[in-house]
């Protein structure tokens, strides 16, 4: 179970800042977000919060990614991108992607 690794590895302690569209699969997976950004390019006062944040992680879109910007004012953050919609179609199709969004979280 996702939820019992990432409690585990202590990732439920962690502030995230994540793109709204990733933010509810975040939360259930028992992530602690602290807020959201997205789906339009980050504001100056975005880009200022995530550096006096320091975000160890940032969740950003796959399919609109816009979280780049922060990597100049907080370079030890780590930003993984997941994915709403499925590479293929057909049997698993939601299952891996699941699975793929999830892994990201336990390679940084």
């Amino acid at each position: 179970n996702a939820r019992i690794e990432i409690k585990k590895h202590k990732l439920d302690q962690i502030p995230v800042y994540v793109h709204k569209d990733q933010a509810e699969f975040a939360k259930d997976l028992g992530l602690m977000v602290v807020d959201t950004f997205g789906s339009k390019p980050l504001t100056s006062e975005q880009i200022a919060f995530a550096a006096k944040e320091k975000f160890v992680l940032v969740i950003d879109n796959y399919h609109n990614p816009v979280a780049s910007p922060i990597k100049a004012v907080s370079k030890n953050t780590k930003i993984i991108t997941w994915k709403n919609f499925p590479d293929f179609l057909g049997n698993n199709a939601l299952y891996t992607i699941v699975k793929s969004n999830i892994a990201q979280l336990f390679e940084f």
